[in-house]
This record gives structure tokens, C-alpha cells and sequence, in this order.
């Protein structure tokens, strides 16, 4: 009896360090013994495949004392007929084998991996852009990649993990990007001038960039870090020489690194550009250039400025030299004849750089015509009236003289229905229909004219010839008498006390005009030099208005008036005159479109249906008065009190 009591309390003892009850089963059983006991397999744990009663004893007939769910694990002894004893949450009974399976292994953290990033990075507590950041990550630095989460990779940076892009991470160190300082700088401790100083940099110092933060960059140099002004640095090599001159490219060029064609290409630079100079090296030149600095050919380059054209056909005038550069004493690549088909290229210092059947040179762009040019022999020819002689081949280009009619010339060539004739007043261009082969008779004497005059009605210009091309040989003032000559299109040649000339015949009048009043008068002298180039002209005297007619009106014309800038202008203007009625003698005003009188102010004009009644159907910007403030002025009414110019120079 002593022997089975030690057996069953070693039994219990073992049992219970499984951590399993005996069961309504196990405890009818007889006792084993001690042979039986030490060959009862260890308890295992094992997982359930779905489902599961715990149940009292192994039968799907016996009482369930729990339902143990899918996927939980049990640790289970021993076994009978397919069905094994269980622990679940410390109740122990009978489950059938078949719903149990060995648990799967734990899964292998994975190994991190080495990243560097490509830019700088705050590093993001979450995988978005707006989530804080919990640190910045530098150009180059390494990090451990732990996994991805869409397109951000989780990181770990020193103590700190988060997110980055994935985009900005790369498996090799980034190469070095460089700039070159542009001139000698402090590099800061941070984005301000005022920062603390790290180390100077040279100008032309090679630099290791790493990010940029507004205007400056974080760059690494001489083992030291720091801030530099982001304008100051440039991505191409930094001379340090001083350019001893300017030139011009003729053609487009590759930019190379070193003075020979196989060196490495910076670029190409577009012709007509502008270099700066430092050295000349047998046939070719180091330049400061917009794709930075480096090497081109010589030949490529002018003194002059250069202005490059379109490849167009363009006619030589007469036999001419083609020179090897912009300029007469330059040596001569050879002779092209009067008529022969050139190619323009571009035009410098009043010469043409043109390519040849044979050669690309210069010549005189005075001795090249746009149009086809046929040559003549000097031949005979006579003006059938007073002509122009102008520089080229149209009513466009300037009047050279004015040959008379019946004078000799020779002609020496055609083009553009035009001919090319030497003078006793010079070479140029004259129409062919003015032109005849045969000397004309001699006119019947006209009759002595009768003398006719005109005034003017405004300040205009007396002009040397027909049309708004001729210089101005002096200025006409309003009510000018003038004698009459002669009308050729629209222009009238007139004798006045400042010489002979023309003026547009919409500015003269056949009838005296009315005198202008002492207040227009004032109003004129209170504007002079204080209105700059807003006030293109200035009309007083003129019929069809009962103010301008008597001299008591002035319209001030505005440039540009469609400009808001020059409208703001004309407002300063008006108020400027509002603010010296009194001592002006100003009756009223009218401006864009709106009346100002002294019982109402300002109020609408063309809409009211009270005033411009003489317009009706008529209304445009000048009736309407949009480009132009009318003054009406009582007549002489002024009290002539110190003027009040604020409105001229408020802001």
C-alpha cells in the first residue's frame, strides 16, 4: 500500500506541471505503473484547423466542456483511437486528432537593407507628405530600409525611424553634385547673413552641393559644412580672369571644355550671342558665354556687335569686294559682279555678312538690295516731273532730293519697278514712270498764279517734304498765316515767316481764325513742361465748335489712351486743372465720357441726352472724348492767383 500511494502522487505531480486535469475518464482508470508512467509522451502544442470541443472524455458522444476556436493553440498527451488529451485555458479533456496541426514556424524578421538617400528628406512619422516630421535626412546618408508602404519606405536614420519617399532612396552612394562659387563668399552656419561664420570660399572654389533651402545651399567643401547664398553658385567651372573685351558669335557653335574639336560639348550657343573674351589660343578662344565658359573658334567671333538674320536672297548693287571680316582694309576673298544672288546672314557695324557661290565674307550692306537687280549700262534718262530721289527702292525710304523736272541722269540698273540713277545730287532711287527715254519739251509758261493763304489751326510741324517721314524744319504755332503753294496727296507746300515747306492740309484753314483768349492762354502756360509725354498735341483754334472757333477752348490730347496708366495720367491732368479753375478762368471740362460743370460735377456725357447733340450717330473715342480733355475757359475771366500743383505730383 505505501508503494501504490508514492506511484499515484507522482503521477498527480506530473500532471500538474502540465498544467492538465485527470478528466471523468482518466480517473476511473486503474493506476499505472511505474514502466507505464515513464513512456506517457511529453505534452506538445499543437494548433486547432477549425472549430473544436474540448470534450469530457474521447467520444463525439461525451460532453463538451468548451468550443476552442480555429487557429488557437493547445498543448496535448497522449492519445486513444484517434483522439489525444488537451489543456485550453485550464480545462483539460478530449479532442479529435484529426482538427489539430503542428503551428507554423514563426516567420523570419527580414533583414534590413542599405539605402542611400538622394536628396535631403524629413523623415515622416507617417507614410505622407503631412505628417510631421520626426528628423531631416541629409544628401547621401545611409539608412536601414525595413519595408515599404505604398510608395514610402520605412526607414532607420541613427535612433530615428520613419518614412521617406521610395523615389529618393537608392541601393549605391549618389554620386557628388558640384557647383563653383562665383565669387569669394563666407559660408554660414545657417540660411542668414548674419550667421555665424564656418570658413571662407574663393571664388571659383569647387564645392560639394547637398540640398537648398530658399535662396541658399547647403554645400560641403575643405571638410567643412555650411550655407552659401544659392545665387553665388554656378553649375558650370568659374574663371576667375577678367574678360579683357566683348565679342559676337557669327554662326552656331558647340561650346567645348578645352581648345580642340574632341573635347567634351558645355552646349551650343546661338549666333548673334554676346561673349565676354579672356584668351585667344592659336585658332581658338576661351569665352564667358551663357552655357558658361569655355572654348570656340576664332573665326566665329566679331568685335562688333552682330545681329543674325534668316538666311535670305539678297542682290549685289555693283562689283564688290567680299572681305574676310567687317571691314574695308580686311583682306579680299575674291569679287561678286553687279546683279549676282547672294545669301544674307546677318548684318554688323553697317556690313553684311553674306554667303558667296564661293566663299562667306563681308560686304557693304549700302551695296545690297532685297529685290531682283538687274544692271544697266549708264544709259541717258530725263524726269517728267519734280521727283524724289530716295535711298531705296519705295515711297518708304527716305527723300535723298527732289530732282526737277527735265533734269538728265543715268541710269544703272532696275528693281521693284524702280531704277537706280546717279545725279547731279547724288545716287539713288527713282520710279520708273518718271523716268523717259527722250528729253521733254519745254512747258508752255503757266499763267503767274494768283496768291492764295491759309492758316493754321493747330501747333504743327512745317516738314522738308510730303509726308511725316521728312524732318521737321520748324514748328507752326496755331493761327500761323501762311502762303499757299501747291497740294500733292493731303500735304500742302506753304511759305511761312520760319522758311518753306509742307504741312497736312487737315491743319490749315482757308479762313482767318479767331484769336485765342487770355484764359486758353494761361491754361496753355500753366502746362508747359509739367505734362512729360502724356500730351501728344496740343489744339486750340479751329471751326465746328463755338468754344474752339472764339479761342476759348484747348484739347489736350492724350498718348496712348487706351493705356490705363496713361488714362490715370489724364486724370492727374484734370484734377490738376479742377484745382486751378478759378485762377485759370476754366468754365468746364470734358474727359472719358463724362462732363464736369461747376453746378453738377462731374456727371455722363454721350449718355445723358443733354449734351454732343451734334454727334448723334457719330459717337466715337474722339467725340466721345476718350483721347482727349476739352478745356472750355470763360474768355478772360482768370484771376491769376500762385497755382496749386499737387495733383501733377501725387503718387
Amino acid at each position: 500500500m505505501k508503494y501504490t500511494n508514492r506511484v499515484l502522487g507522482l503521477l498527480l505531480a506530473l500532471l500538474l506541471a502540465f498544467g492538465t486535469a485527470a478528466g471523468a475518464s482518466a480517473s476511473m482508470q486503474a493506476p499505472a505503473g511505474v514502466a507505464q508512467l515513464a513512456a506517457a509522451p511529453a505534452a506538445v502544442a499543437k494548433q486547432t484547423t477549425a472549430n473544436l470541443n474540448l470534450r469530457k472524455s474521447p467520444s463525439v458522444h461525451s460532453a463538451s466542456l468548451l468550443v476552442i476556436p480555429k487557429g488557437a493553440k493547445v498543448l496535448v498527451s497522449g492519445g486513444s483511437s484517434g483522439w489525444v488529451q488537451a489543456t485550453y485555458k485550464k480545462k483539460s479533456g478530449w479532442v479529435s486528432a484529426k482538427y489539430l496541426t503542428s503551428p507554423a514556424a514563426p516567420a523570419k524578421p527580414k533583414s534590413s537593407a542599405t539605402r542611400y538617400l538622394l536628396s535631403f528628406q524629413p523623415v515622416r512619422k507617417k507614410a505622407t507628405s503631412v505628417s510631421p516630421a520626426l528628423a531631416g535626412a541629409m544628401r547621401k546618408a545611409k539608412v536601414q530600409r525595413l519595408g515599404a508602404t505604398g510608395s514610402w519606405s520605412r526607414i532607420k536614420i541613427g535612433k530615428v525611424t520613419g518614412f521617406v519617399p521610395t523615389s529618393q532612396l537608392s541601393s549605391s552612394l549618389p554620386a557628388p553634385v558640384h557647383r563653383y562659387s562665383k565669387s569669394a563668399q563666407v559660408l554660414r552656419k545657417s540660411t542668414s547673413a548674419k550667421a555665424a561664420r564656418v570658413a571662407s570660399v574663393p571664388a571659383g572654389a569647387k564645392v560639394e552641393w547637398l540640398r537648398t533651402s530658399g535662396s541658399w545651399s547647403y554645400v560641403a567643401t575643405a571638410g567643412k559644412r555650411g550655407w552659401l547664398p544659392a545665387k553665388q553658385l554656378s553649375t558650370q567651372p568659374v574663371a576667375t580672369q577678367k574678360t579683357i573685351g566683348s565679342r559676337w558669335l557669327l554662326s552656331s557653335s558647340v561650346l567645348r571644355r578645352s581648345n580642340h574639336s574632341s573635347s567634351a560639348s558645355l552646349g551650343r550657343l546661338a549666333p548673334g550671342e554676346k561673349v565676354g573674351l579672356y584668351t585667344t589660343r592659336g585658332s581658338w578662344s576661351q569665352i564667358k558665354s551663357t552655357r558658361g565658359i569655355g572654348w570656340v573658334p576664332t573665326a566665329i567671333l566679331s568685335s562688333t556687335a552682330y545681329k543674325p538674320a534668316h538666311p535670305a536672297p539678297r542682290w549685289i548693287l555693283s562689283s564688290t569686294a567680299v572681305r574676310a571680316s567687317a571691314s574695308g582694309t580686311s583682306r579680299s576673298l575674291g569679287t561678286v559682279a553687279a546683279g549676282s544672288t547672294l545669301t544674307l546672314h546677318g548684318t554688323s557695324n553697317g556690313w553684311a555678312r553674306v554667303k558667296t557661290s564661293k566663299t562667306t565674307g563681308w560686304v557693304p550692306s549700302s551695296a545690297l538690295v532685297a529685290k531682283a537687280y538687274t544692271p544697266l549700262k549708264a544709259a541717258k534718262r530725263w524726269t517728267t516731273a519734280n521727283v524724289h530721289l530716295r535711298s531705296g527702292y519705295s515711297t518708304g525710304y527716305k527723300s535723298l532730293a527732289v530732282i526737277s523736272k527735265g533734269q538728265q541722269v543715268s541710269i544703272l540698273g532696275t528693281a521693284n519697278g524702280w531704277a537706280r540713277v546717279s545725279t547731279t545730287k547724288g545716287t539713288g532711287w527713282i520710279g520708273n514712270g518718271y523716268l523717259a527715254t527722250s528729253k521733254p519739251q519745254a512747258p508752255r509758261p503757266a499763267p503767274a498764279p494768283t496768291t492764295e493763304y491759309r492758316w493754321t489751326t493747330a501747333n504743327v510741324n512745317l516738314r522738308a517734304g510730303a509726308g511725316v517721314s521728312h524732318r521737321s524744319k520748324a514748328v507752326l504755332p496755331a493761327g500761323q498765316k501762311v502762303t499757299f503753294m501747291r497740294s500733292d496727296a493731303g500735304w500742302a507746300e506753304v511759305s511761312a515767316p520760319q522758311g518753306r515747306g509742307w504741312v497736312r492740309e487737315t491743319y490749315l484753314s482757308k479762313s482767318q481764325p479767331g484769336v485765342l483768349q487770355p484764359d486758353a492762354q494761361r491754361v496753355i502756360a500753366a502746362l508747359k513742361g509739367r505734362t512729360g509725354d502724356t500730351v501728344s498735341a496740343i489744339h486750340t483754334i479751329r471751326s465746328g465748335s463755338s468754344g474752339h472757333s472764339s479761342g476759348k477752348a484747348v484739347d489736350l490730347m492724350i498718348r496712348d489712351y487706351k493705356n490705363r496708366a496713361r488714362v490715370a495720367q489724364g486724370d492727374k491732368l484734370a484734377q490738376f486743372l479742377l484745382d486751378n479753375r478759378i485762377q485759370l478762368g476754366i468754365y468746364y471740362l470734358i474727359w472719358q465720357d463724362r462732363i464736369w460743370l461747376p453746378t453738377t460735377g462731374w456727371t455722363p456725357y454721350s449718355d445723358s441726352g443733354k449734351y454732343g447733340s451734334q454727334f448723334t450717330g457719330n459717337w466715337n473715342d474722339t467725340t466721345r472724348h476718350m483721347d482727349h480733355i476739352h478745356v472750355e475757359v470763360y474768355g478772360n475771366a482768370a484771376t491769376k492767383g500762385p497755382l496749386d500743383y499737387r495733383a501733377l505730383s501725387a503718387r
